[in-house]
């Protein structure tokens, strides 16, 4: 008997699309906030924005931030799936 997960694909490509898009939110604020900050004058300066910086500081705050949101919605998305498959008297109705 194969093993039944209750996950569909599209689930997983709208989690994943969640979990990039509050990295995003997350990683650009605390970059901004950074920026502004400006410590040690390593963001901007007399010469201007250092964006090789800000985008250092983007990437550092993004990609664990997307880690773990994905990991999360991902689980999440799982178990929807798994509780609305268990709803329907019908599991192949909602394919």
């Amino acid at each position: 008997m194969p093993l039944r997960t209750d996950f569909k694909v599209v689930d997983g490509v709208i989690a994943v699309a969640v979990a990039a898009g509050i990295g995003a939110v997350v990683a650009g604020v605390m970059t901004f906030l950074d920026w502004r900050l400006n410590p040690g004058e390593i963001f901007h300066g007399d010469a201007g924005t250092s964006w090789a910086v800000v985008q250092e500081t983007f990437l550092s705050w993004f990609g664990p931030v997307f880690a773990a949101a994905a990991a999360i919605a991902l689980i999440v998305a799982w178990l929807l799936g798994r509780r609305d498959a268990h709803r329907s008297p019908n599991p192949s109705a909602s394919d």
